[in-house]
């Protein structure tokens, strides 16, 4: 099993649309606006983000002194643990096509997230669901077709009915900040991630 560390900092900007998420099964698009729409025709938050790689935790401590982005001031949210673990075909064919499958894990919780990519764009469209603890073991023993959700079914799909199994964990720790200004408000995420192969 290859193990890999790194750190790395992720902004989420979230800009508020109208409509209400739906709490099993939800859709968003980034960047852009003609992707807004969820399958169920709402509206959904538009989701902005920005991940970046760092090579010291010297980073994160200046921004906590700084207590401040841009002038705007942050607010410390909570630490919290996730596992993130990553399906895909041995030949890594949703890796290849820009699209994901990852099953998080986070405070007793377990979510399905899919994404696809927009042709030609930078954009992709992700889809969740949450699933109980018995649907997250089918799913980390690579038994996706025993899991009765959209997002599995369109997944297996999408992998051209391939064996969709664990590739890879993501082991991260997060510290989650807000920063709020008249114009709107972001998350900024520290994150120490460790990185496991799971394909043997």
């Amino acid at each position: 099993m290859q193990v890999i560390w790194a750190r790395k900092a992720v902004v989420y900007a979230t800009l508020p649309r109208d409509g209400a998420r739906s709490r099993t099964v939800y859709r968003s698009a980034r960047v852009a606006p003609e992707y807004r729409l969820n399958q169920t025709g709402i509206i959904m938050p538009l989701e902005i983000e920005e991940k970046l790689r760092v090579t010291s935790s010297r980073v994160f401590e200046r921004i906590r002194e700084e207590g401040h982005v841009a002038g705007a001031p942050m607010r410390r949210g909570r630490l919290a643990l996730q596992r993130d673990t990553y399906l895909d075909t041995l030949a890594g064919s949703l890796y290849h096509s820009g699209a994901s499958l990852r099953l998080r894990e986070k405070e007793g919780r377990y979510v399905l997230t899919r994404k696809t990519p927009v042709e030609t764009t930078r954009v992709r469209t992700e889809d969740e669901a949450f699933l109980t603890a018995t649907e997250a073991a089918h799913a980390l023993k690579g038994d996706l077709h025993l899991i009765d959700c959209d997002i599995a079914r369109a997944a297996i799909g999408y992998a051209g009915g391939a064996e969709l199994r664990p590739v890879l964990l993501a082991s991260n720790q997060r510290e989650t900040w807000t920063v709020s200004s008249t114009s709107g408000s972001m998350q900024v995420c520290f994150d120490w991630v460790q990185y496991s192969d799971l394909t043997g």
